[in-house]
């Protein structure tokens, strides 16, 4: 999955509410829908334009109650005769309409235009493994072996080797592979890392941002659902510097946040988002290297990336102060 469809996805999931169709919980395999009539439909989301032989071919992979829905970001009248037909789902961004079992329940009316986000392009698959050991090693206290490394972040000891060779800034030292953490070396992969992909939820409530942060926790815990909280609320415990702005949560699948008190909204509105990442990575390094006892927290590094990416005016400072507390080592020594 490249940057520009999770970017897709996340526009695909705007359309889903604005169109009242709401999601209960899944991920992006096994997605439940709450119709706007009250009925339940559970759904695979796909981003692969919808051949013929690719829907036999998803037809062929899942169970057979399960429907498919498809996001493409312009349609054709081939296309949406299937979906009035009910035999696929639709969701098209150009223009924005969304069709489950043969019912249309957005019109072509209700454009996407300031809530878009920008769509990056990024072809191949994203180096998830190259980038998770870069992040491991920022953050580990010891020069690390390889075989260490692979058990960490759950990737075969071929792939680090693989990663690891011609390096332009990992050292190899008699104990281990080793990166200095210093601003450059913590920039560059900042800059380089796209973001774990995967799905965004934007939800709004007027709970102050820690208090929503633990109020989405809590929910996940209830359901059984993994989570790891990032971005502001993460920062405010690694390194507290601004009142949080916003609370960020990985979940491992969706939760439907109304139950406490939220409210879907868009991207610009949002006071919670919640992100089903696609880099598998995000669990494993949440897990070892978060510095809390209960490892709900995102790692550092990750949390870093969260904060930069955030909005507000003193965005810029919040990064810059969390960063010097990770390259001085006072997170993690």
């Amino acid at each position: 999955m490249s940057g520009q469809t999770d970017e897709i996805l996340a526009d695909a999931l705007l359309l889903l509410r604005r169109a009242q169709v709401r999601i209960a919980s899944g991920d992006m395999d096994a997605l439940s829908l709450i119709l706007p009539n009250a009925q339940s439909v559970e759904v695979a989301l796909h981003t692969h334009y919808p051949h013929p032989t690719r829907i036999a071919s998803d037809v062929s992979r899942y169970p057979k109650q399960r429907r498919h829905l498809y996001v493409v970001a312009k349609t054709s009248a081939n296309l949406e005769r299937k979906a009035w037909e009910g035999t696929i789902d639709l969701i098209t961004l150009f223009p924005s309409q969304v069709i489950i079992n043969g019912t249309r329940f957005l019109k072509d009316d209700a454009s996407l235009d300031g809530d878009r986000l920008p769509h990056r392009r990024q072809r191949g698959k994203p180096p998830w493994g190259r980038w998770a050991i870069e992040r491991a090693l920022l953050q580990m206290k010891h020069p690390t072996t390889q075989k260490e490394l692979a058990h960490l972040i759950g990737i075969s000891p071929q792939a680090v080797s693989q990663a690891l060779a011609d390096h332009p800034y990992v050292q190899r030292t008699d104990h281990g592979w080793y990166v200095e953490r210093t601003d450059s070396n913590v920039d560059r992969w900042i800059n380089e890392y796209p973001g774990p992909g995967g799905a965004a939820l934007y939800w709004y409530s007027l709970a102050p941002i820690v208090e929503q942060g633990h109020n989405a926790a809590s929910l996940a815990a209830e359901l059984q659902v993994q989570f790891l909280l990032s971005g502001d609320v993460a920062a405010d415990d690694y390194a507290p510097w601004r009142l949080p702005a916003t609370a960020i949560i990985y979940l491992r699948e969706a939760v439907d946040f109304s139950v406490v008190d939220f409210m879907p909204t868009t991207r610009a509105n949002a006071t919670l988002i919640a992100k089903i990442p696609e880099d598998p990575t995000v669990w494993a390094l949440g897990r070892t290297l978060a510095e809390n006892p209960q490892r709900t927290l995102a790692d550092p590094m990750l949390t870093l990336w969260d904060v930069t990416h955030s909005t507000g005016s003193d965005t810029d400072d919040a990064a810059e102060h969390l960063k010097a507390a990770l390259t001085n080592g006072r997170l993690l020594d």
